[in-house]
């Protein structure tokens, strides 16, 4: 399926292919953040401006329980997942 706007990924727990469809921004211009629905769970990316290199990640499940809240690194050249296609 092919839809416009989405970022898409694949789920390496069970090999089916995850899509985030219309991010909702929020936050402020020093620290942006998008988030993400899916099947309940939100998904939220955001990035201080002057350290945009450093990217936090977290999923929250659909009882509002923080599963994940990991900081990541972006090297130039190296940020973009290769097995990640757009939909």
């Amino acid at each position: 399926m092919t839809v416009q706007g989405a970022e898409c990924g694949l789920n390496l727990k069970t090999g089916k292919q995850i899509c985030l469809i219309g991010a909702k921004a929020s936050g402020t211009q020093a620290r942006p953040v998008f988030t993400w629905i899916n099947a309940k769970y939100k998904y939220r990316v955001s990035w201080q401006i002057v350290q945009r290199e450093l990217i936090r990640l977290e999923v929250i499940d659909p009882s509002g329980k923080v599963i994940l809240n990991q900081l990541f690194v972006s090297e130039p050249g190296k940020f973009e997942n290769p097995n990640t296609t757009k939909c």
